[in-house]
């Protein structure tokens, strides 16, 4: 009965220290809470007003960049920027229902707004600052057109890098208050954008019918030391800062900071009563967590108490079963204690049978230790090896030979885990130990280093990572690269790549790293480099073999093959020389030998020239027998050179004597290297290509025109124009016009430079059709035309031609774009008149035309004296 009423104060004893601790640790979380909510809001408050502020300021950049495109607009396509097509243009751009209208203004503050009103806003700010170069964005105005609020931004139109105008956008005032609501706090937040005397410029919400939030905040009263003097003096020096007020019997916290336009700032305003439903909803829900929670804590209790009453009867019973259960394992099960000995603490029937002694027999004979069972030659090491472990993980595997009763040797794999005594910290850790049989498999590994190093070459197993490293190699692998073990030990983790030869390692580790991961066998060849600098040629072949621990891995054959290389190279040379010669057989073969410095020609030399001379100097004989014609003798002899000089291959062009004459050829050759790469033959051959270069000059013909408009090019144009200048009659009247298409800089940006090329091309075919056969029609620019117009009978004629040009472009015509109109201007000088040549006539005809560009495109215009 004692028992029992102890057993319950102890229970009520334990829930009234829970209740004392849940009170407590709610009492300081209400503290904590109240601390860390008003911290959170002021930095949630600065994040959003940062935002906010990131938002206003890609808004005003993203406008800013929009405006300066069309101010580029207006400059680049437009002479007269105050013209009904720029305003138009305008016009066409005005797409935020915000923007009430754009206007362009002039250099004396005259504005031509795209709602058709004129006024004069010279004495603008916001103009004075454009007009200097700068992108302004004005505070709020009234209009001077309709009288309402607004907001301007403005942008310079700069041409030839001056100033000519400024371009207006028109807000209304509630654009940026729009952009507020994008990004207030909440619904009960405010957001304001003031300027720095404290007038409102933009807001989220009604602020009382005030304009200046000064004056609001004149009836507020401030927290935390805070004074409405101190927030004037930080708007003054462009400082950022959170403030704590009561305003209207209501507090309120906010956060403002510069917003770096103009002198404006962003308030951001959040009523302290949202944190305190915050807190009052955190306070609620941690009271109700702390009750469950102490429930949970005294059931918890509850039900240890009694398991653990009811385990301690089973934990007996469960040592007795795993004892008679590692008695019955298949293997060696052993806990060692981490003393100097490594005493036995527990072992299972199977390490005594392995030992063949019995339990006495240990305790007496080894004093129940470990240490002494180990072999002696492994013991130290295998000490060494645990102790080492023990000091970095709980984890050891160790590998080492244990001696049995009868003498018998055995390896053992040792795998444990070191569990410290949790009860008593001055009582060594235990090593719960596996004991492993691996003799077998040490006799096979023994027996297949053995069968490896008795296979003729290398063998090895080699991992493919960032460095390439040999994991085994048999002695054979040592003895085909020239190194001992321990050499190639000592050249480090990249010994692979240092042996390789330098004109191979870059294609045998590319080789390697892009067939490490894929699962078909790897096959290449590469030079190695003895220690002795000596070199010879290896074949790897390798299938990958990858195990659990690491990959990717190759077990790799590495056989000799430089014997089988040279023999190789010999057969390719007989063979390339065999094989060009047969491809060669149909003109004039030749072959010239480097040892004998001599050179002999097929039968069809001799057939050709009737000559068959010994050629023990070539440069004396082709010259002295005249075969060459003198002007391709220095061709000749160039070519001749550069094989002496190592060049591996080489063609020219020249005329040889044949008996009928001098006829063009082609010579061709190559050199054939030695293996060491010296040079050992140059064998080539002569073909005729007279006929060839007969149809040459036909493609030469050809290539005096224009690719895309098939007219003449500009080269062949000046020639044509000048040869024919040169020969006319002096009393000849002729013309030199230059047609050029306006704005076609704009069709190729618009439609793309194909609809370009289709315009060219009809501009082409149009002036063909305009002007005569014998006419000289070329293109010498992009867009540029040039005709002159031979034995002009008249000026009249002159005139209806050139009216006839203008009046041509009218009908040209895109498919896709059938409204757009295109138009050109043209430039005329006369001959004699305004000059004798082709340079004297285009400068003047060039002057025509950009006084016809000046006077509106899509006209003419001639050269007179002024």
């Amino acid at each position: 009965m004692n028992k029992k009423l102890t057993f319950s104060l102890k229970l009520i004893l334990i829930f009234s220290l829970l209740i004392l601790i849940c009170t407590l640790f709610f009492s300081q979380f209400q503290i904590s809470l109240d601390k860390n909510l008003k911290e959170s809001t002021q930095e949630k408050l600065s994040y959003n007003t940062q935002q906010t502020l990131y938002s206003l300021d890609k808004n005003y950049i993203d406008t800013f960049a929009k405006l300066k495109i069309q101010a580029d607009t207006l400059s680049l396509h437009y002479d007269d920027i105050t013209s009904n097509e720029a305003l138009l243009y305008l016009s066409n751009q005005i797409d935020n229902h915000f923007l009430l209208r754009m206007a362009i203004m002039t250099s004396d503050g005259t504005s031509y707004t795209t709602d058709g009103k004129t006024q004069n806003n010279v004495s603008r700010e916001y103009f004075k600052q454009v007009l200097a170069g700068n992108n302004s964005i004005s505070d709020v105005l009234q209009s001077s057109v309709d009288e309402k609020p607004i907001i301007v931004f403005a942008v310079p139109i700069h041409k030839d890098n001056t100033t000519i105008g400024v371009l207006r956008a028109t807000y209304q005032s509630e654009y940026f208050s729009d952009l507020l609501k994008a990004n207030t706090f909440d619904n009960t937040s405010l957001s304001i954008i003031i300027s720095r005397s404290g007038d409102i410029i933009a807001s989220t919400q009604n602020t009382q019918n005030q304009s200046n939030w000064l004056k609001i905040l004149e009836n507020a009263h401030f927290q935390d030391d805070e004074t409405l003097s101190h927030i004037i003096d930080n708007l003054a020096d462009n400082k950022k800062n959170t403030i704590h007020y009561i305003l209207n019997n209501q507090e309120y916290y906010a956060n403002f900071q510069p917003i770096g336009l103009n002198d404006w700032y962003l308030f951001n305003i959040i009523p302290a009563e949202t944190i305190a439903k915050q807190h009052k909803e955190t306070s609620t829900n941690t009271l109700a967590l702390c009750i469950k929670v102490l429930l949970f804590l005294l059931i918890v209790i509850l039900a240890t108490i009694l398991y653990l009453k009811h385990s301690f009867n089973e934990l007996q019973k469960s040592k007795n079963a795993l004892e008679a259960t590692t008695n019955n394992i298949n293997g060696v099960v052993i806990v060692l204690s981490c003393d100097e000995n490594l005493t036995i603490k527990y072992a299972n029937d199977s390490y005594y049978s392995m030992l063949n002694y019995t339990r006495d027999e240990i305790h007496t004979k080894f004093k129940n230790t470990f240490y002494p069972i180990i072999y002696p030659p492994d013991a130290i090491t295998t000490f060494n090896s645990i102790i080492k472990q023990l000091k970095s993980t709980e984890l050891i595997s160790c590998e080492f030979r244990i001696r049995n009763k009868n003498g018998t040797i055995f390896w053992i794999l040792l795998n444990g885990q070191c569990v410290n005594n949790q009860e008593d910290i001055h009582t060594p850790p235990t090593i719960n130990c596996v004991f492993i049989d691996i003799t077998p498999m040490k006799q096979t590994t023994q027996e297949l280093e053995t069968l490896t190093n008795s296979i003729p070459g290398g063998v090895a197993k080699i991992f493919i990572g960032s460095n390439i490293s040999i994991l085994f190699a048999n002695d054979g692998y040592y003895e085909l690269i020239g190194y001992t073990r321990d050499e190639y030990i000592a050249l480090g983790k990249r010994a692979l790549a240092k042996i390789i030869h330098p004109r191979d390692i870059d294609r045998v580790l590319s080789y390697l790293r892009a067939n490490a991961h894929k699962n078909h066998p790897i096959k290449i060849e590469y030079r190695v480099i003895h220690k002795d600098k000596s070199i010879s040629w290896v074949l790897l072949h390798g299938n990958r073999v990858d195990d659990e621990i690491i990959t990717p891995v190759f077990q790799c054959v590495f056989i000799d093959i430089t014997h089988g290389k040279e023999l190789q190279r010999t057969l390719e040379l007989e063979s390339e020389r065999y094989r060009t010669l047969a491809e060669l057989s149909d003109d004039i073969l030749f072959e010239y030998d480097f040892a004998t410095k001599s050179i002999s020609f097929s039968k069809k030399y001799e057939e050709v020239t009737g000559l068959n001379p010994p050629m023990k100097n070539i440069r004396k004989n082709f010259i002295e027998y005249q075969l060459i014609y003198d002007e391709d003798i220095e061709t000749f002899l160039v070519f001749y050179d550069s094989f002496k000089n190592g060049a591996s291959s080489g063609t020219t062009e020249l005329r040889l004597n044949k008996r009928q004459g001098y006829s063009w050829y082609k010579l061709q050759a190559v050199t054939i290297f030695n293996f060491d790469k010296t040079p050992k033959l140059i064998i080539g051959k002569i073909a005729n290509i007279d006929s060839h270069k007969q149809e040459t000059d036909h493609l030469r013909k050809l290539a005096e025109r224009d690719t895309l408009t098939q007219l003449y090019n500009h080269n062949t144009t000046i020639s044509l124009i000048n040869q024919y200048l040169n020969e006319c009659d002096e009393c000849s009247y002729n013309a030199l016009i230059i047609i050029d298409i306006d704005n076609f800089k704009a069709i190729n940006d618009t439609f793309g430079h194909l609809n370009g090329d289709i315009v060219l091309k009809m501009v082409s075919n149009g002036l063909r059709i305009l002007f005569r056969s014998t006419d000289i029609i070329g293109r010498i620019g992009g867009d540029e035309f040039v005709v002159l117009l031979k034995n002009v009978v008249s000026k009249e004629v002159l005139l209806k031609k050139a009216t006839a040009i203008c009046k041509f472009f009218h009908e040209i015509h895109l498919k896709d774009y059938p409204n757009y109109k295109i138009s050109g201007s043209a430039g005329i000088a006369i001959n004699p008149d305004n000059g004798s040549n082709y340079d004297e006539l285009l400068y003047k005809a060039d002057a025509a035309l950009y006084k016809a560009k000046r006077k509106g495109k899509n006209c003419f215009a001639l050269y007179d004296e002024y």
